[in-house]
């Protein structure tokens, strides 16, 4: 085989490769990106601590809402929450109108549930609870207002509950 006969084969395949390999290339990345899993099973696994038992942080999922207009109050009371090993659930600011205490409010079906007591070691200065119809007792909402003291660094991250607890304990989604 000639030289030129060799080149024109070797700049022909080239061509073709680069002009399959392009094809290909724009199909991808115009393509559709497949669909993830459907998670079958639930975000958290339903648990009952006996009375008695020790309740720890890593079983309360606490939503955090802002009643103040301090820009990012809420989300840096989940952030301290968080390291404490609590759950992050909703992080949002409340509109005016809801009633809401200047420092930590907890709304709540019954303020002696392990949830709500736990969550309300966790804070500074008083905790004023406003009780709410159809509160769940594995999830604590809180209210932090302009005057909000902080979180205590050195507060316990677990109790004994005093009657039977239901939690929702978080579980590792399956994305295998």
């Amino acid at each position: 085989m000639s030289r030129t006969t060799k080149s024109v084969a070797t700049m022909s395949v080239l061509a073709a490769v680069f002009v399959i390999g392009s094809l290909v290339g724009v199909r991808l990345l115009t393509a559709a990106a497949p669909a993830l899993p459907v998670d079958q099973g639930a975000e958290c696994e339903p648990r009952t601590i006996r009375a008695g038992g020790t309740l720890k942080a890593a079983a309360v999922t606490v939503d955090v809402y802002n009643a103040s207009a301090i820009s990012g109050l809420a989300n840096r009371t989940m952030l301290d929450l968080g390291k404490a090993g609590f759950q992050s659930g909703s992080v949002a600011n409340l509109p005016s109108k809801v009633e809401a205490g200047r420092q930590v409010t907890i709304w709540t079906s019954g303020r002696s549930s392990g949830p709500v007591r736990l969550v309300a070691k966790q804070f500074k200065g008083q905790v004023s609870y406003l009780k709410r119809p159809g509160a769940q007792s594995d999830l604590v909402r809180v209210v932090v207002g302009a005057n909000y003291p902080g979180v205590d660094k050195k507060a316990p991250t677990k109790l004994k509950t005093k009657d039977s607890t239901k939690v929702c304990v978080p579980v590792e989604p399956d994305v295998g």
